[in-house]
């Protein structure tokens, strides 16, 4: 499993956020390279995998084969490229581009993978991916993925449920900003009891 992902992006903006860019991808690279990209999986595209703007995930080739997407220190040998489609210099990452690469890079991560992130212009002079996606790639990336999350469980609370559950959260009650979705069994409950009760001790000892 290669220890490096790169980050990217396609530098093309989409007309819209549903329009998916990895026919085009793969053409131009097919193109570029005069068909010398072809991979396992019959495609031409130099990333192993592209982030369309509505989240939608492909892959051009698999993980243990060599990549086409950073020449510079062997990287294209050494590392998984991941694109994201559009332009971010001149447009945001959509909050489900954000879900869909956390959750691929958690689960490269899992199987032994991306030990060491990094943007295409940390091995080359370039904006790729994007400026306006700041140095550190996988924090911001991470921090957003927590943003969503938590707007979405806002949004599934009703209006007097909101400040409750923040303050639960700030105390430490809930560590994964996520909102129980069934009644919790003993176990669980008894782990909310016992944070609740040193939360209680901590402020009555201020």
């Amino acid at each position: 499993m290669k220890t490096y992902l790169i980050l990217h992006h396609t530098a093309k903006r989409t007309s819209n956020d549903t329009s998916h860019q990895f026919d085009s991808v793969n053409t131009s690279h097919k193109n570029r390279w005069n068909g010398a990209t072809l991979s396992k999986m019959g495609f031409y595209g130099g990333y192993h995998y592209l982030i369309e703007r509505d989240g939608t995930v492909g892959q051009f080739r698999g993980e243990e084969e060599v990549g086409a997407h950073t020449v510079q220190q062997s990287m294209n040998y050494k590392a998984i490229g991941v694109s994201f489609a559009g332009n971010m210099s001149e447009q945001l990452l959509t909050n489900e581009q954000v879900l869909s690469a956390v959750d691929l890079i958690n689960d490269i991560k899992s199987r032994g993978g991306a030990e060491n992130i990094a943007g295409h212009r940390d091995y080359k002079p370039t904006q790729c991916p994007g400026k306006t996606i700041p140095q550190d790639e996988w924090q911001y990336l991470l921090d957003r993925y927590k943003d969503i999350k938590e707007d979405e469980n806002k949004h599934n609370l009703e209006d007097w449920e909101v400040e409750p559950w923040e303050e639960m959260i700030d105390i430490g009650v809930f560590t994964d900003n996520t909102i129980p979705n069934e009644i919790p069994d003993n176990a669980t409950l008894g782990v909310y009891m016992s944070r609740l009760k040193k939360a209680i001790i901590k402020e009555l000892t201020k």
